[in-house]
């Protein structure tokens, strides 16, 4: 008796769960002591997430999206620009007193993955309608190699539920008339992924104009051609510049006198450029598409976004309301982006190389992609091939028609996700890809690492892929084979395990730190203040991880983006600004050192340091001797690397 309604979720959830046990093992085991990321990279600041949100609400009584848990030494510092996973957040608040921070974070990164697997499920029954085949799509979509590589760094964008959940509401607005109900929950959906990460909501902003287009725009090829002179001469000018090109590649760029003006060509960037622009208007021209608006479908929809617009606003007015409290501080932090070396996106194998975090064949990619910027993590965007393969065969073998929306839009994911200049095989070919010129608009730009939109990518593989076995189901005399023979070779390819585990050790004097009633602050040694642009000093994220088992505030600290503000407020003060560039390693003059010793009594009881504890594998001797003389540090204790010091 087939499973229906309650009992076919149930199904479809307890076989996401067992895989994801699966795929995490041996974690269970070790639930509560340890960790699938390194508590002293992006793993350990995303614990501290959940810690100082409860902690604000809990402890200051207040929002939390303000904190002087850490970068203490100066004014509360805001966490709206932080990559904050506030959605996550809320879910870990009733969570934390009792499974405790470590075992509380690794079950939302599980359920992450179970959760994005199941609203792929149920969108994927909406728009398939076979059930079998969803579920093998939702199985790609939220265990695929993207998001068991996310699962060790950025948990953040493991949180992807809400990007099937938006394509399952925009396929009802395609298909169906736009309710005031749909419009609201466009917008609560755009705001679940905003708290989930930033960066989806960007994407379900891009998923929305991709449909926008699709509904209203059309595109039909007119009758006749260009003039002969326009195409001959297009022609020749592109031929002239390929071999330019071509001359560069073999000879190398130089410099030459034209017409009285120096011309240099040293790199291939804007000759290429060039020569893709000719290239497209030649195209265009040997196409002749005429566009035409569908303005009655446009008009149904812009309602539609003015409701979610307003919605979205309304759901995140507290994390608004923070923000704008900062407008006028010099606070926000737009980094520059640059024609040449902004962040890359996807190198162009990536797509098509072994899974390299899958226990098969992985080994045959994971060196490569680690030597790419950003690392291994950043850069993983295999597509299985068992995918791949079961699509050729369902479209040439088969006779199935796939989507042409999705195969559209797949493509395009595809081609943002290259970055700025497509890469092959490591190798920058600098012909650009929209996301060249989309990177400079101020929503879209936001989103600054095009490799993340592999996950765009994910989602709609992964509707191809239930298109392409629901034909092949259809036309087997025995359904079951299909699916039984995909769904293994697939499950083998995603397969991860054995994971490997980082260990939580916690040093003993932790409790004593945190038995401490004083309202006394910790300073780590290194010391330092980052973000994910800059670093000032040397802080490691481990510090902020193990605030989460003392509470006391950090004179450090990381975020996201750190204001330019608190950097300079810690430089005003002599005795912060010698121990960051003692953290770096960089000399100090006798005169500069002076200032510091005679002020450091006073700065210590100002600031409230009541411990130091260094990093004796990091801090220079250099750097202990001055905190130890500055400071009158007394040793206290001495425990797995790390040493405890109290501030007399």
């Amino acid at each position: 008796m087939p499973a229906t309604g309650a009992r076919l979720h149930a199904v479809a959830l307890l076989g996401y769960v067992s895989v994801a046990v699966l795929f995490v093992w041996p974690l269970p085991l070790h639930f509560g002591e340890a960790l699938l990321g390194a508590p002293g990279g992006d793993t350990g600041v995303y614990v501290w997430n959940l810690w100082v949100f409860r902690h604000e609400i809990v402890e200051t009584g207040r929002l939390p999206f303000l904190t002087d848990a850490i970068l203490s030494a100066t004014p509360s510092v805001p966490l709206t620009l932080h990559n904050y996973t506030t959605a996550a957040n809320l879910v870990a608040f009733p969570l934390l007193p009792r499974f405790g921070t470590v075992a509380t974070f690794n079950a939302l990164t599980v359920g992450s993955s179970v959760l994005s697997a199941y609203v792929m499920f149920l969108f994927l029954r909406v728009r398939v309608g076979d059930t079998a085949a969803a579920w093998l799509g939702g199985l790609l979509y939220g265990f695929s190699p993207f998001m068991t590589a996310r699962q060790m760094a950025h948990f953040s964008l493991v949180q992807a539920a809400a990007l099937p959940a938006f394509a399952l509401l925009l396929y009802r607005l395609q298909i169906d008339a736009p309710t005031v109900r749909r419009s609201l929950a466009a917008g609560a959906i755009v705001a679940w992924a905003f708290l989930s990460d930033p960066y989806y909501a960007v994407y379900c902003a891009l998923m929305a104009v991709f449909l926008t287009g699709w509904e209203a725009v059309v595109l039909e090829r007119h009758e006749g051609s260009a003039p002969l002179a326009l195409r001959a001469g297009l022609d020749l000018t592109i031929m002239v510049l390929a071999g330019l090109v071509v001359a560069m590649i073999l000879r190398g760029g130089g410099r030459m006198d034209l017409f009285g003006l120096r011309v240099s060509m040293v790199r291939l960037y804007t000759p290429v450029l060039l020569l893709t622009l000719l290239v497209l208007v030649r195209t265009w021209i040997a196409l002749r598409p005429r566009i035409s608006w569908r303005s009655q479908r446009m008009r149904r929809l812009v309602p539609v976004g003015l409701v979610a617009g307003v919605t979205c606003a309304a759901l995140l007015a507290p994390v608004l309301s923070a923000m704008t409290r900062h407008m006028g501080e010099g606070q926000w932090i737009s980094p520059p982006v640059w024609w040449r070396s902004s962040a890359p996106g996807v190198d162009l194998l990536a797509f098509f190389v072994p899974n390299p975090v899958g226990t098969f064949l992985g080994g045959a990619a994971s060196g490569w992609l680690a030597r790419m910027p950003d690392g291994l993590v950043e850069n993983v965007a295999a597509i299985p091939w068992t995918v791949l393969v079961t699509i050729a065969i369902a479209v040439v073998y088969a006779g199935v028609r796939l989507p042409v929306y999705w195969s559209v839009f797949t493509a395009l994911a595809a081609l943002l996700a290259l970055g700025p200049f497509v890469h092959v095989a490591g190798v920058n070919t600098y012909i650009p890809t929209p996301w060249a010129l989309l990177r400079y608009l101020p929503v879209i730009g936001a989103a600054r690492m095009p490799t993340r939109l592999t996950i765009l990518v994910m989602l709609g593989v992964a509707v191809l892929l239930a298109c392409a076995l629901k034909g092949l189901r259809a036309r087997s005399g025995r359904p079951w084979v299909p699916t039984l023979l995909v769904g293994a070779l697939m499950l083998v390819e995603l397969f991860p395990a054995p994971r490997t585990l980082h260990p939580v050790r916690v040093p003993g004097f932790y409790s004593t730190l945190a038995a401490d009633p004083r309202p006394v602050r910790v300073m780590h040694l290194p010391i330092g203040l980052r973000d994910g642009l800059s670093s000032t000093g040397d802080f490691s994220a481990h510090a902020q991880f193990l605030q989460t088992f003392h509470g006391k505030p950090l004179v450090g600290g990381y975020l996201s983006r750190l204001p330019r503000r608190e950097v300079q407020r810690y430089r005003q003060i002599p005795l912060l600004s010698v121990l960051l560039d003692l953290s770096e390693g960089a000399e100090i003059s006798a005169a500069r050192r002076a200032v510091a010793m005679d002020q450091a009594h006073e700065t210590a009881i100002r600031l409230k340091i009541g411990y130091v504890i260094v990093d004796t594998s990091r801090a220079s001797p250099e750097l202990v001797a001055f905190a130890r003389s500055a400071l009158h540090l007394e040793h206290v204790e001495t425990d797995g690397g790390q040493e405890l010091y109290i501030v007399r």
